[in-house]
């Protein structure tokens, strides 16, 4: 915790007989002194109508307090120089005109450990829940969605929730710290859905637009790219045809260097796949009579070959390819794996029957245009290819046709094109 200063200086406030015992209920409840639930009252109090900034920061030409009271500025938009749940120390204006940094007032709410975060249990009001993650923020903390008021339970009158003192305030790095803690407790992957209905879930009370359907919208696409542009508590999973998201960095590298191992693997394990006639063999399953397990197969290894690309020509992932062992145990390390698998398997994979390609790539992984295209080497120079949209015929037999080609009927047509 944040000492504010030494308290030199005494307010005396004259209460009733009913008031004064409230005082004495309250301070018996928290374990403090009547001054110090005086001072936690008038902090709560200041944080209900100024979110995070910083006291000092408000009676100033800095801060428009009266936007702020009209509901015209939100706290979480003050400059964050000015707010105390930023990454430094509040700045607020001094009386010659400059600026200063100002320590956090102390807090008289309990702090939680995270081990008490992570488990079952009780709500904790929005005060608790910042306290404890201004002491233990980590890329490791977890948080019980058991501990978080959601949305659908905030008590509101009209669309005021600052009666409610779990409500989740619309300050929104912290927030953004409790849906990641929140997100972490699902595991080290989550899909992008998830994300999004974690995001609604504990923020849709905040929503104040006419336009209900354009709030949510606008809480979706902001709190995304704060979790993950912003802050960085989430990282998207580099295939990308996987709509998932890492919650943290370690885990990003974690998991990252076992799909990487296992993605050259199980491509180099299984090219019998390219050849309809292996596959009958591997599995005993007429192609030409029944094309969708054989589509399936080869579908897998299409987003094998995709997320191989997609880490050896990211700048980021590649040097943390570089970093991991060639999992073949043949290369100096796992980025030069990648991209001679990626490569090799690449020139096989184009060769594969083109009617069937497309289905792969729009009937079954719908790769919309996240298309594979790249060089292959053709002897004496390199040609560019869509292993996706393959080759005029394919595209002329469906543009023929009034209506697109449901996913089924691309899958059925294959058995007549091979």
């Amino acid at each position: 915790m944040f000492d504010g200063g030494t308290r030199d200086t005494n307010v005396t406030t004259a209460v009733n007989s009913i008031e004064k015992q409230a005082f004495e209920n309250l301070a018996d409840a928290y374990n403090c002194s009547q001054a110090a639930m005086n001072r936690m009252v008038v902090l709560r109090a200041h944080r209900e109508l100024f979110g995070d900034i910083h006291p000092k920061a408000v009676p100033s030409e800095t801060i428009d307090t009266e936007a702020l009271l009209n509901g015209d500025l939100e706290p979480e938009d003050v400059d964050e120089r000015f707010r105390m749940d930023g990454d430094a120390p509040a700045q607020v204006p001094t009386a010659d005109g400059g600026i200063a940094a100002q320590p956090t007032p102390s807090s008289y709410t309990p702090t939680y450990t995270p081990q008490d975060l992570a488990e079952s249990g009780s709500e904790l009001t929005w005060d608790e829940l910042t306290d404890a993650l201004t002491e233990h923020w980590s890329a490791e903390l977890e948080i019980h969605p058991d501990r978080v008021r959601a949305s659908g339970d905030v008590d509101m009158i009209g669309d005021d929730y600052s009666n409610d003192p779990y409500a989740l305030r619309a300050s929104k790095k912290p927030v953004a710290k409790i849906i990641t803690g929140i997100l972490r407790s699902n595991g080290d992957v989550v899909p992008e859905k998830l994300v999004e209905a974690m995001i609604l879930q504990y923020t849709e009370h905040q929503i104040t637009r006419a336009d209900e359907a354009a709030g949510r919208r606008y809480k979706k696409s902001e709190y995304k790219r704060l979790l993950v542009d912003e802050f960085g508590f989430l990282v998207p999973h580099p295939d990308p045809l996987k709509d998932e998201y890492y919650t943290s960095e370690g885990a990003a590298k974690e998991l990252f260097a076992e799909e990487v191992s296992e993605t050259i693997a199980e491509l180099v394990d299984t090219t019998w796949v390219l050849d309809p006639r292996e596959h009958v063999q591997q599995t005993g399953v007429s192609v030409k009579e029944n094309p969708s397990e054989w589509l399936e197969d080869l579908a897998e290894f299409r987003q094998g070959l995709g997320f191989l690309q997609a880490v050896t020509s990211d700048d980021t992932w590649g040097d943390v390819l570089e970093e991991l062992d060639d999992p073949t145990g043949k290369l100096p390390n796992a980025e030069i794996a990648a991209r001679k698998t990626y490569n090799d398997l690449l020139q096989q994979y184009v060769r594969v029957n083109q009617w069937a390609r497309f289905a792969v790539g729009h009937a079954i992984l719908d790769v919309g245009d996240d298309v594979l295209v790249d060089e292959v080497s053709t002897g004496d120079d390199w040609k560019e290819v869509n292993a996706d949209n393959p080759a005029q015929p394919v595209t002329e037999w469906v543009t023929r046709r009034d209506e697109p080609l449901s996913p089924q009927a691309q899958i059925e047509a294959v058995a007549e094109k091979l």
